[in-house]
This record gives structure tokens, C-alpha cells and sequence, in this order.
């Protein structure tokens, strides 16, 4: 598997959960790299928890410039 997409269509749809468990599982066989977009401090923080790896925000808004 290349690349994972998981999405919901409201907050509270349970979108963390999932994907922490799936980010989880995979990590222990295979090296995860985790992404997130919007503004979120507790998401990226859990994500990077469970695969080693720190969480990349895709949302250019708040990215700095290059």
C-alpha cells in the first residue's frame, strides 16, 4: 500500500480514532509516515506517537513559507 486517505463528513465521525488504530497497526511492520491538514495540535502529536515519525501538516494556510 502506497497511501491511505481516511476522511469523514463532520467532527466527532470518529476519523482520529481510525486512523490511530490503522497508523498503529501498520507501523509495526512497515514504516509509516503520517499527514494531517487544518489546524490541530492534539492529532499530529498522537500520530507521531504511534509511528515514530513526526506528523506533516498538508494544509498550506498554515505551513511556513518556503
Amino acid at each position: 500500500m502506497k497511501s491511505l486517505l481516511i476522511t469523514g463528513d463532520r467532527s466527532g465521525s470518529g476519523k482520529t480514532s481510525i486512523t490511530l488504530a490503522i497508523a498503529a497497526l501498520l507501523s509495526e511492520d512497515h514504516v509509516v509516515q503520517p499527514f494531517k491538514v487544518a489546524m490541530d495540535y492534539i492529532d499530529p502529536s498522537y500520530l507521531t506517537g504511534v509511528t515514530g515519525r513526526p506528523c506533516r501538516n498538508l494544509d498550506s494556510f498554515v505551513m511556513d513559507a518556503p
